[in-house]
This record gives structure tokens, sequence and C-alpha cells, in this order.
């Protein structure tokens, strides 16, 4: 039997073990910087989705994280490419499950679904500059004229590439972002860029998007009927309709 002193000292050595082990379990990414040195690049072909379309999942190391993607980039359409983010409580297999990335393919058109640091399969990056995130992606990738889709979260990433005025971006495709308060009315006003702006009938922030995107020229707008936040979901068909149509204009 254990006497007093001994029993403080075992329940206090108990006490740190359970402590080490909840940090650990979350905190699985404090090496994150480490791991992308030593991880390599990969590229296995997942499925043929459309005619001569290979899509890939392949992994790229962008701003001391390692990106994890879905590609398709080797199908005619002009080389036309669309870059597709995701919100925060998604990732790139949201549009894979969703069957946007199976409808691109299909219509011919390029695709990257990428995984945002410390969202999906990618790393967490310490120090993270979102301003930079895409610029960096893209030009790794050897992105050509694209497109971004950049639903809620992803909008702290879409907004500041898309006002850089970078090369080769044809269009932009934002779904009720956030982020839109970092430019003022007056530089949506003037930004040369067509816009394909898709939000939910019963999303909170319809104001920011009427009141900022709704001021670019020439942006189509579609408000999908009782839509939520990721309006997407709500009405999948009208959201591939939507998006097809828009791109099609681009080629």
């Amino acid at each position: 039997m254990l006497s007093s002193s001994q029993f403080k000292k075992t329940l206090v050595i108990f006490s740190m073990i359970v402590i080490i082990i909840l940090f650990i379990s979350m905190n699985p990414l404090d090496q994150a910087d480490e791991q992308v040195e030593k991880m390599p690049l990969e590229n296995s072909i997942i499925h043929n989705p459309g005619q001569n379309c290979d899509e890939h999942v392949s992994s790229v190391p962008v701003e001391n994280s390692l990106v994890f993607f879905y590609k398709k980039l080797d199908c005619p359409k002009d080389g036309l490419t669309v870059v597709l983010l995701h919100g925060a409580r998604f990732s790139k297999e949201t549009w894979k499950s969703l069957g946007t990335l199976d409808i691109l393919a299909n219509n011919m058109f390029n695709y990257v679904a990428f995984d945002l640091p410390g969202y999906g399969e990618s790393i967490h990056a310490r120090g993270l500059n979102t301003k930079s995130f895409l610029e960096e992606a893209i030009r790794e990738l050897k992105i050509g004229p694209h497109v971004i889709v950049s639903p809620s979260l992803s909008g702290t990433y879409a907004i500041p590439y898309i006002f850089s005025n970078p090369p080769n971006l044809l269009a932009w495709i934002p779904v009720a972002p956030v982020g839109l308060l970092s430019r003022t009315p007056e530089e949506y006003r003037s930004l040369p860029l067509k816009v394909l702006s898709v939000f939910g009938e019963r999303d909170a922030m319809i104001t920011n998007v009427k009141s900022h995107i709704s001021l670019i020229p020439g942006v189509k707008e579609v408000e999908v009927p009782n839509g939520t936040h990721p309006c997407y979901l709500d009405d999948p068909g009208l959201w591939h309709s939507s998006l097809i149509d828009f791109l099609k204009t681009l080629t």
C-alpha cells in the first residue's frame, strides 16, 4: 500500500503524462516546417474523369507548408484552369464529393483544387503569408490562364491575389468570401475583371456581398433561393450550371 507521499508523487506523474498526451493530440502540426523539406512531391493517378484528362492528387511546398491538391491540367479548352479554394469547414474533397471536379472534366476544363494550409491533407504553416500564397502556388504549378473560385474563408487568400493584378487571371468566382471589407468600394468599382458572384439568399454575408462585389462593373450575380453560406451545397445543380455557363464565356 502506497504511503501518502508516494501517492502524491504518483498522482503528480500521472497528471503530467495526461497533460503531455493532450498537448500532443491538440498540436500535431508543430513540426510542420521540418516536414515540408523532408516530404517528396507526390503524384499518383486517381481516375480518368474525361477523355484524355487524367486526375492526379499531388503536393507542392508553398509558404512553408506542404499543400495537397487535386489537379487535371492536360485538357485543351484553351488551357483555361479553374483554381478551386474552400471554406473553413471544407477541403478539396468538397469539390470532389459534390461532383464539381467531374463536371469540369466532362466539359473539358482543367482544374486545381487545393487543401489550404492546415486543412485536409495540407500541413499547417507557421507565419503563413496569405497575401502571397496563391501567387506562389500558381507559379510553382506553372498554371497559365486561370479562374479563381473562392468561397468563405478562402477570400483571405483570393482577394489580395486578385487585387495584385496577376498575369493570366481571367476571372473571379467569389462565393460570399471573407475579407471583402479589406478593400474599399472604390477599389471594387475599378476592378477590371470578369466576375461571377454566387451567394445564398439566407446568407448573413449577403450585405457585404451587395455593398462590395456588386459594385464591380459587369458582375454576373447568382442568388441561390433559400441558400445558406455554403450555397453550392444547397443547390448543386444551379451552382454547376452557373459555373459552366460562365466559364464558357471566357473561352
